[in-house]
């Protein structure tokens, strides 16, 4: 997407770039270890380690890539026998990874030894679509080359692949926090099982998959991370020792050489975990002499040098005893002779990670037979896996048959395998009866006779008697809910709190009104063209109000377009979803060439988009809208598309700062998918319509190839404006954070589960709840409950298995949320409320999902067969709005926090009272960066509370040793960053910024009389700062303002510039003017082996602002910092 700085400042003002450029889940409750500083530290044998560093050797003859990692082929490469746990200890399972490079590829190969008896997990094996086979047996490569993308973004690739050759492949975008899902990396490894064995795999890497265009050179420098993702039990380990895989910085750096030896660290320590030391050797072409090193905390300390016979490999005798496990870590370097040149430098705790059973057996007669009854559609899914049958070859077919508790067959079906081993279908059982019944799958050889039977039993149930939350009466929104207005519906306009909408030809809104700004530059428009080259746009508007409700109104409208007679039916809720079921009728068959819809925005009305599709860390989009004419963004930018035609988003956002519209729907049924245009793009004409003003248009491009249209066909999609509700009282100094949240209301624990991995929309224990969060709520706090509502658990509710085919999409990895699940999780949400007092939820994870399971009535078919998934997001908007409803009826209150880190979705994000961003970008100490380094301006700007009509509260993602005075200075550019867009910084504080809270409450932040000056009004309001990193954000009361000065670049002098009459402040000699963190400063926390209390940020460290008496107010601000400072009138401030 295109990225400009953002909202930039020039000349102490910033832009809003309305209609111009300017030139300018899952949180923790505690996110970062905060360590003691005091004494210094004992010198570490890592002092000066930051991250793996190797040299990466020319491939001076290609290896043979047919899946059989040949010692003599690979002896020039670097090879690495070093795994480590996501921890940094010394992993017990090893793998062997080499790699050598030359102008065109980079050459990768793997040999992982399996246990006797041990076969890979390979549950998944198909090629297409792309799965996340973490979860079998697989490995990871990530490869930074430092190139872009085709349209300039900075990126790095991962592929993960299991034996089969599923994989999965992304491009990283870091600079926006993106990934592109859809990319396709066209790596082939060739893998293979030896006699004794060993997974072994062999790749060539083109440079062009690492969108690099020029050919790879010596001395060039990469970042790689080779990762072995094991099973039974799980670990993820890689050379590394990284916990955050995609996190680059913590990736190992490797440089191209064609001079540097062959390093072959071919161990590390003893099989067994009981000591520690180094297996090394060397191949060099041309000879030379290397010296190496291994040095421990331990204190021991072995050094030496290798002499390289040119073209043969030489041998340090094995030393793999020369530590044992302790505190500290070791460290191996291996240079040249000169000590001018690192080939290797390499380090790991002196720990091992967790021993594994030996030995497996895994047998060769075995059947893997799933069996989901769908009980509400009436179906047997059957799911039967043969890969670890090695006599599948002798069954020629096989039937599935289900009989009642009789005996009696129900019914039966013909199924067979396909050429992965897998045995799978659907068996229809219309109208079945509770009852117990069995399944059968045969297996039949050559003659037809049963070979082999797999059996499983299941039982339908009665629903009504067995779910006491089944059709609840919980969640009642055919009604208005707080804090929303009835509706209000005219003969074509219709409103609802802070919109008006007027209802246009087609149904198609004519105009949008929010919050006082009238959004649209015209109609909402059809356009058609025809083969026969006639042009055509909706025409003769008719419309009436068909029914009306305080919380409904149900509009009918007829339109034409050409010959296409159109019909929509228009519903609009209390929320503000303008929904429009639009059905195109041709009076003869039409050969049409485009059909495409047109959203024409107000110049000067908006300035930023947002559009996400189904991911969290990928699969969005944000910025600010281009300069310039033609297409400006188009979604296909996004890259993370689950169709399997075209490039349909489930919901889009183009708005500003006060005001804005979405559009979202579940699918593009009705539409003509294409893969060469995008279904929608953002657009300006060169001139604007009908004379105006050049309008920034959404365009959706329905149709884009010719099609001829001989029958009806109906599209289905909503407008919303936004801000969707009022604030809340006093939002501001919203208490809610992760402490309210992450207390194990379920008591999961208690029961062998997790708050988190076990979760459950239910308490397990009742009085005991009731009497926690009593207490919670007489220390001031709230009962939020943690539900990762994408995955719930059928360990302790059996619902999840028993509809698990119903509940669970085809596509996303999540759940689909229809009308059971649905009550389901609204009846538990009302009664839990009722009976213990909780406050609402915490709602982790929250985006699109999409599905594609014909059978259960989602996704549709394509012309050609293919099916195309629909997503559920106005399913999910009736079950939000259904679950804030449950809390009201319960207790009167709500407290519902929606995690949208990424997905900012204006129709869910009505039902939440907070919407929870920031799970992204981890930050390590060792990475030497701050909040600031990765969240840019643009991106905090979706973070504006205002826009939406939901409180913004942020997370910051600083984990791992931080030293706890240091972790309380970076704080400042988390806290800054997110106060300047009037957010709250407040999630999981941890008590690391208590300095602001301070401020703030002292001023007034939650007082019904503060107005937010927004960065790019601070000029406008009366507030200037000529520093061009240095950004404002002011909250102004009668009497005085609290004024941010946000720093995004280095230390700085700022010169606050305040206009005193236009603020309401009078002249300077009136004022008094203060540091709000006057006297404040951050908990100590004591060093756990001295004692001694290690001070965090103190106000006093700070230089001290300074006012003479003139206009301007020098305030000195430390890089990636803020200062806050309040300037109040002597006579009037209260």
């Amino acid at each position: 997407m295109p990225m400009d700085k953002t909202m930039c400042h020039v000349n102490g003002r910033w832009g809003r770039g309305l209609g111009v450029t300017i030139a300018a889940g899952l949180s923790l409750l505690v996110s970062a270890h905060s360590g003691a500083a005091g004494p210094a530290e004992p010198p570490s044998v890592r002092d000066g380690y930051t991250r793996p560093t190797f040299a990466m050797p020319y491939a001076w003859t290609k290896p043979t890539l047919d899946g059989v990692v040949d010692a003599t082929e690979w002896r020039q490469a670097l090879c690495l026998t070093a795994l480590q746990t996501v921890g940094g200890s010394l992993s017990t399972r090893q793998a062997t990874f080499r790699l050598c490079w030359d102008e065109d590829h980079l050459y990768v190969a793997m040999q992982s030894p399996l246990r006797p008896g041990e076969r890979p997990v390979q549950a998944l094996r198909w090629r297409a679509p792309e799965r996340n086979v973490v979860f079998d047996d697989s490995y990871e490569i990530f490869v930074d080359l430092g190139s872009k993308t085709p349209d300039g973004q900075p990126c790095f690739v991962q592929f993960l692949a299991n034996f089969a050759g599923a994989r999965f492949d992304a491009v990283h975008l870091p600079a926006v926090g993106n990934m592109l899902l859809n990319w396709s990396s066209g790596w082939e490894p060739v893998n293979r099982l030896t006699s004794d064995n060993v997974w072994e795999w062999e790749v060539a890497i083109p440079r062009a998959s690492l969108f690099c265009t020029e050919p790879l050179a010596d001395g060039q420098a990469i970042t790689m991370l080779l990762a072995r993702n094991f099973k039974r039990p799980w670990e993820q380990n890689s050379v590394e020792g990284t916990s955050s895989f995609a996190v680059v910085d913590t990736h190992s750096r490797y440089v191209l050489s064609k001079s540097a030896p062959a390093i072959h660290l071919r161990g590390v320590a003893q099989p067994d975990g009981q000591a520690i030391g180094l297996d090394l050797a060397a191949w060099s072409k041309t000879g030379g002499t290397v010296q190496w090193s291994f040095a421990s905390d331990g204190k021991v300390n072995r050094q030496g040098t290798l002499v390289l016979p040119a073209g043969e490999l030489a041998e340090l005798a094995p030393a793999l005893a020369l530590d044992t496990p302790g505190p500290g870590a070791f460290r191996i370097r291996v240079g040249s002779e000169d000590g001018a040149s690192t080939y290797l430098d390499w380090s790991a705790l002196r720990a091992f990670g967790p021993a594994v059973a030996p030995t497996v057996d895994d047998k060769g007669d075995v059947v893997s037979l799933n069996l989901s009854l769908n009980p509400v559609a009436d179906y047997l899914r059957v799911d039967g896996d043969f890969i670890n049958y090695d006599a599948r070859t002798a069954f020629k077919s096989f039937q599935i048959r289900v009989a009642d508790a009789a005996g009696e067959t129900v019914a039966a079906s013909p199924l067979s395998m396909d050429g992965l081993a897998y045995v799978s279908g659907v068996l229809r059982l219309p109208g079945l009866p509770p009852g117990t019944y069995q399944a059968r799958l045969d297996c039949l050889d050559a003659d037809g006779k049963v070979a082999l039977s797999r059996d499983k039993e299941f039982i339908k149930k009665d629903p009504a008697t067995s779910f006491p939350w089944w059709k609840t009466t919980w969640g009642n929104i055919e009604r208005v809910i707080s804090p929303w207005t009835p509706v209000e519906a005219g003969r074509r306009d219709v409103s609802v709190w802070g919109r008006t909408m007027t209802v246009g030809a087609a149904g198609l809104p004519e105009q949008v009104v929010a919050q006082g700004h009238k959004l649209l530059a015209g109609p909402v428009r059809l356009e058609m063209a025809t083969a026969a080259g006639a042009l055509a746009e909706t025409s003769r508007r008719r419309s009436k109000l068909v029914s009306q409700a305080e919380h409904r109104a149900v509009y009918e409208a007829t339109s034409r377009l050409g010959q296409l007679d159109l019909r929509s039916a228009v519903t609009v809720e209390f929320d503000g979803m303008y929904k429009v079921e639009l059905t195109l009728t041709p009076r003869k068959p039409v050969a049409v060439d485009s059909l495409r819809m047109v959203v024409p925005f107000a110049p000067g009305q908006v300035d930023y988009y947002h559009a996400c599709s189904d991911q969290i860390r990928s699969g969005f989009a944000y910025g600010h809208i281009p300069a310039g004419t033609g297409r400006l963004w188009d979604c296909r930018s996004v890259g993370n598309c689950p169709m399997v035609a075209g490039s349909f988003m489930p919901y889009v956002w183009v708005g500003g700062p006060e005001a804005g519209l979405c559009w979202f729907a579940e699918s593009d049924q009705g539409w003509v998918p294409n893969d060469e245009a995008p279904a929608i793009e953002l657009r300006r004409e060169p001139a604007g319509r009908k004379g105006g003003a050049p309008s920034v248009d959404l365009v959706f491009n329905l149709i884009s190839s010719r099609t001829t249209l001989d029958a009806p066909r109906t599209l289905v999609f909503a407008f919303q404006a936004t801000p969707v509700k009022p604030l809340h009282k006093g939002w501001r100094e919203d208490n809610w954070w992760c402490g309210d949240t992450f207390m194990d209301w379920q008591f999961l624990g208690k029961h062998g589960g997790h708050q988190i991995w076990t979760n459950i929309p239910f308490t397990l224990e009742e009085e005991a709840c009731r009497e926690k969060v009593a207490a919670r709520h007489q220390q001031g706090g709230n009962a939020v409950p943690y539900l990762e509502w994408k995955t719930l658990s059928a360990r302790f509710a059996p619902e999840v298995a028993y509809f698990g085919d119903q509940w669970q999409t085809s596509v996303s990895d999540g759940l689909c949320f229809e009308e059971t699940l649905s009550d389901f999780l609204v009846y538990h949400a009302g009664t839990w409320a009722k009976s213990c007092g909780i406050d609402g939820f915490y709602l982790d994870n929250s985006r699109p999902q999409a599905c594609a399971n014909l059978d259960a009535g989602r996704g549709y078919r394509l012309p050609d067969g293919r099916v195309q998934p629909t997503y559920n997001v106005f399913a999910v908007r009736k079950l939000l709005l259904r679950l804030r409803a449950a809390f009201l009826e319960a207790n009167g209150r709500s407290k519902f926090v929606l995690h949208t880190t990424n997905n900012f979705i204006a129709p869910w994000l009505g039902a939440a009272d907070i919407g929870y961003d920031g799970e992204h970008h981890v930050i390590y100490p060792q990475l030497g960066k701050d909040f600031m380094d990765y969240w840019d301006l643009t991106r905090m700007r979706l973070t504006l509370p205002a826009q939406w009509g939901v409180v913004v509260n942020f997370m910051h993602e600083y984990q791992g040793p931080w030293e706890h005075r240091r972790l309380t200075e970076v704080m400042r550019a988390y806290t800054g960053a997110v106060m300047l867009f009037d957010a709250l910084p407040t999630g999981n504080n941890n008590g690391l910024n208590t300095s602001v809270l301070t401020a703030r409450a002292k001023f007034g932040i939650g007082a019904d009389d503060v107005a937010y000056i927004a960065p790019w009004q601070a000029a406008g309001a009366g507030l200037g700062c000529a520093q061009e990193d240095v950004h404002l954000a002011a909250w102004q009361r009668p009497g005085k303002v609290l004024v941010a000065l946000v720093n995004y670049g280095e230390a700085a002098e700022a010169a606050l510039v305040v206009d005193g009459p236009r603020l309401g402040l009078g002249a300077p000699g009136e004022w008094m003017v203060r540091d709000a963190e006057e006297g404040t400063a951050i908990h100590p926390t004591r060093d756990p082996v001295t004692k001694e209390m290690i001070p965090g940020w103190r106000w006093e460290d700070e230089a001290p602002i300074r006012h003479e008496g003139a206009a301007t107010i020098s305030v000195p601000v430390k890089r990636h910092s803020y200062r806050l400072v309040v300037v109040e009138h002597k006579g009037i401030a209260p």
